[in-house]
């Protein structure tokens, strides 16, 4: 069995764990990012839409003839939302509780 040298075993420790935090900075950065990527795609896609719903209103309600803006409209929008919610569930994901002995053990009580 090879010789495992305390110094180096530490070393790998301390390594492995400035790898964590770095991964869960970029995590939190993720989100932020993509909090404001989501937003702004977002509305992006609510002023795409509100421009043709005017167009529309101008033209006295008539035919609808942007089919391709209001797709990439109703895309926009589906992506802005897709990536919000995506960001609030990574962060849900990598949500700690600041202590874990306030955790609580619900049990089910028998129906009679």
């Amino acid at each position: 069995m090879p010789d495992l040298d305390l110094n180096k075993l530490m070393e790998m420790a301390q390594n492995a764990q400035n790898e964590l935090h770095k991964a869960q900075q970029s995590l939190e950065q993720i989100e932020v990012e993509g909090l404001a990527g989501g937003g702004l795609l977002l509305l992006a896609g609510i002023v795409t839409l509100l421009a043709i719903f005017v167009s529309w209103a101008i033209g006295g309600f008539g035919e609808l003839s942007h089919e391709y803006a209001t797709a990439i409209g109703f895309t926009l929008v589906a992506l802005g939302l897709q990536v919000i919610l995506g960001s609030f569930f990574l962060s849900l994901l990598t949500m700690r509780t600041t202590d874990p002995s306030q955790a609580t053990i619900v049990e089910r009580v028998p129906v009679a």
